[in-house]
């Protein structure tokens, strides 16, 4: 998902570019979409980041957050990152994620079950379409024709 940055005094923020995620920001920040600057028009785009600044500024971070908890406007305060606050960083509705809950998940190291990708998700073929180096580094065994 793609995202830009509103930025104001009291709390930073970040946004959807995806209409149907923008449509759910613009609905948790009580603006009709009628009625703004359209975000298609760059000549817009300054009043448009205006706007977002002044209507983030007109609540806490806790209270946005509070608001957009649960819902798909995918906008996410942003927080310095620290072991006292490891929280998720959107929490959507529906996502096709790693289910949190589960304790016992077998965290990759570099190149741990790459060869295996490789050949279930892409149905690639080891020395047809990729080779592994004497140092593990996997490169496309194919060059491209100009």
């Amino acid at each position: 998902m793609a995202m830009y940055n509103v930025q104001s005094s009291n709390s930073d923020c970040r946004g959807p570019l995806e209409p149907h995620f923008y449509a759910a920001m613009l609905n948790g920040l009580e603006l009709d979409p009628e009625k703004i600057p359209d975000r298609n028009d760059p000549s817009q785009w300054e009043e448009l980041r205006q706007l977002f600044t002044r209507t983030f500024a007109n609540r806490t971070q806790k209270e946005w957050e509070d608001i957009f908890v649960g819902t798909d406007a995918c906008v996410t305060p942003v927080v310095p990152l620290t072991s006292n606050d490891n929280r998720p960083i959107a929490n959507l509705s529906t996502a096709p994620s790693l289910n949190t809950r589960i304790t016992a998940v077998h965290v990759l190291t570099a190149g741990d079950g790459a060869e295996t990708a490789l050949t279930e998700w892409l149905h690639w073929t080891k020395h047809k379409d990729y080779i592994v180096d004497n140092k593990g580094v996997i490169r496309c065994a194919a060059k491209g024709k100009l």
